[in-house]
């Protein structure tokens, strides 16, 4: 059963099985919960009987909220209000679906979120080091300008005042619960030298090397990708 949610700011699409078992989707950066990936994920694991919620950051798709004010942790506080949604709703078995940006707010997520119902984390082509996809020529527009656009969406100064502020070791060391990191050898857009960075401060985690591009845009592949991925929840829901 899928259905359209406003919780607070956010705009949020439940995938709703009949478990008390979900997978939230961390978009991308300047993405939104209905890109065809998410989409598709969703409908597969919902048909597979875990729930899965789709949602759009503050300032992204549609909801509230400005662009010009998000950054890192202001995606993780996002993360925080979906957690606490889903566990008033009495789900007591909760995974994120870090991608590509998203990777490092899963991380910090499951660092600094204490619900108990927050089990574990997959991260699909995830980047951990933000400071390291900014180029030269970016800051120092950013820094003329007070804003920088990225496929369509405005942000501010904030983005990049807390990616030079992030350690991401540091969060990395600090996560217990258990984390698949998927990353495709071929990705142009994030190295795979970002997942085995990860790999190395993770205490519980698992790197899975894939063919493919940064979306895993062949069907046969989205379809291992999708496999792949429930399956570790499902053994982390036990």
């Amino acid at each position: 059963m899928l259905r359209w949610l406003k919780i607070g700011s956010l705009a949020a699409s439940f995938h709703k099985a009949s478990n008390k078992e979900v997978v939230v989707v961390l978009p991308g950066l300047a993405r939104n919960r209905n890109e065809r990936l998410y989409v598709e994920f969703a409908s597969f694991a919902e048909k597979n009987g875990i729930s899965v919620l789709r949602f759009d950051f503050e300032g992204i798709g549609e909801s509230n909220g400005s662009s010009l004010n998000f950054n890192i942790f202001s995606e993780v506080k996002n993360v925080k209000a979906i957690v606490k949604f889903l566990v008033s709703e009495n789900f007591n078995k909760i995974g994120l679906l870090g991608h590509s940006h998203t990777g490092i707010v899963a991380i910090i997520s499951l660092a600094l979120i204490k619900e108990e119902a927050l089990k574990c984390a997959v991260i699909w082509n995830g980047a951990f080091r933000p400071l390291k996809f900014w180029s030269k020529d970016e800051i120092e527009y950013l820094k003329k300008y007070g804003h920088i656009s990225y496929r369509g969406v405005i942000f501010g100064k904030r983005m990049y005042e807390v990616a030079k502020k992030i350690k991401a070791e540091e969060y990395l060391k600090k996560v217990k619960k258990p984390v698949l990191l998927i990353h495709s050898k071929e990705d142009k857009q994030v190295p795979i030298e970002e997942s085995k960075f990860a790999h190395k401060f993770l205490s519980n985690s698992h790197l899975q090397v894939t063919e493919g591009d940064h979306f895993f845009s062949t069907i046969h592949l989205r379809r291992m990708i999708f496999e792949s991925t429930l399956s570790e929840f499902r053994k982390n829901f036990k």
